[in-house]
């Protein structure tokens, strides 16, 4: 099939918009990127290297075969990948790529992962939405892994909203 559709990027509207968002957001407030499935179909390396020349803090891709990518073009700033697994933290330490951990059996293997190499990990709680995330149950022996594991270094803790479809 052909089609008539075709989608535009102003890269420089893009930078306005970044300029923007940091005037009304409190000084240090950090920004972060979704550049997953390629900046959702408007080019991964273009849309990257213009985020991180405007030195936002993260980008933040699906799975860590996007990271790697972004990596091998060049691309230095902190990656948060979602979608992580025990059999991707290898990629993650090679690449310094930060996975989100959501239950207690990733974390323990970020614990056997990192004897020797420290990987930052972002913490996901379950909030009430039963998708991905820590138990509220979970989060003490959580806390305890991480703290008695100087290689894991806690860089944020986060969830989905509770009640996203109600707001």
């Amino acid at each position: 099939k052909v089609h008539c559709t075709y989608r535009e990027i102003n890269l420089n509207k893009l930078s306005q918009n970044i300029d923007y968002f940091r005037s009304i957001l409190k000084e240090g407030t950090k920004l972060m990127a979704m550049v997953k499935a390629s900046s959702y179909g408007s080019g991964t390396h273009e849309i990257a290297n213009l985020l991180e020349y405007k030195k936002l803090d993260y980008l933040c891709v699906a799975y860590p075969d996007e990271g790697i990518e972004l990596r091998k073009a060049g691309v230095s700033i902190p990656i948060m990948v979602l979608s992580s697994d025990a059999n991707s933290l290898h990629s993650c330490l090679a690449y310094h790529l930060e996975p989100v951990v959501y239950n207690l059996g990733l974390l323990e293997q970020v614990k056997r992962e990192t004897k020797e190499k420290s990987l930052r990990i972002h913490l996901e709680l379950d909030t009430g939405m039963k998708r991905l995330g820590l138990e509220k149950e979970d989060i003490g022996l959580a806390n305890k892994i991480i703290s008695e594991n100087s290689n894991i270094i806690l860089g944020s803790v986060f969830s989905h909203l509770a009640a996203a479809d109600e707001m």
